[in-house]
């Protein structure tokens, strides 16, 4: 099997389908790394500087059961982390551990919660750090940081199948944002898996393709098949 790139680690709830997808092709429920599909943690609001609403930080903090000062401390840590890099922009994490250490800390009450790894080829990654390298002062968001470090996937027997994400300024779009799931089947004879992924990378690499052609009209953004792994959050090997 080929060899992958790591490119970052997501805390990510599971939801059902929306509205605008095809419930026929896809499972009852999903686990995306678009945060336009998906609820991802930690949320901005717990990065002290974001300059997200009270409002918003208020409801991250019930949705955690925590006091105001249990919240502090929450921002306090989530603020060491990003410093470490550890934790990049956007909610991507860059250590595996301290993504199973902030999901056993503060998420134990979050339902359909999973710890999800993406990964690509060497081909992808180079083109990817070329293409999205920072320019005018700007910082390294967390997948280009992950990425730069060249570690590779040690354990394939993890991989959930692949997703077609569109990157932009430091997230992802995915392609059941714009309901491609239906022109995948239809049109490339591409099904998707009992995770609501694509199968191989083969497959993976058409779906980009007709997910780039503009007459499509999917967001014209960097898309690229990214290798999904989950993380057993139970333990630590």
């Amino acid at each position: 099997m080929e060899e992958y790139y790591i490119g970052g680690y997501y805390l990510v709830e599971g939801t059902g389908i929306k509205n605008c997808m095809d419930s026929t092709l896809l499972p009852n429920k999903i686990w995306s790394i678009s945060d336009c599909i998906c609820a991802l943690h930690p949320d901005l609001s717990a990065l002290s500087w974001a300059c997200c609403l009270e409002e918003r930080e208020h409801e991250y903090q019930k949705k955690l059961n925590l006091t105001k000062e249990g919240f502090t401390a929450l921002q306090r840590e989530v603020d060491e982390l990003f410093n470490a890099n550890k934790l990049g922009w956007l909610q991507t994490f860059i250590d595996r551990d301290a993504a199973i250490h902030y999901a056993r800390k503060y998420l134990g009450d979050i339902p359909d919660l999973k710890l999800l790894m993406i990964a690509t080829t060497r081909e992808a990654k180079d083109f990817f750090l070329k293409e999205e390298e920072p320019k005018d002062n700007q910082g390294e968001v967390g997948v280009y940081l992950c990425l730069k470090q060249g570690l590779t996937v040690k354990n394939q027997d993890n991989l959930k199948g692949f997703e077609i994400l569109g990157y932009e300024h430091g997230g992802f779009h995915s392609f059941l944002c714009n309901s491609l799931e239906k022109d995948f089947f239809e049109k490339l004879n591409i099904r998707l898996n009992e995770n609501g992924l694509i199968e191989s990378h083969a497959e993976g690499e058409k779906a980009v393709k007709y997910a780039s052609d503009p007459n499509v009209g999917a967001e014209p953004v960097l898309w690229m098949p990214w290798a999904v792994y989950e993380i057993p959050l139970q333990n630590n090997t």
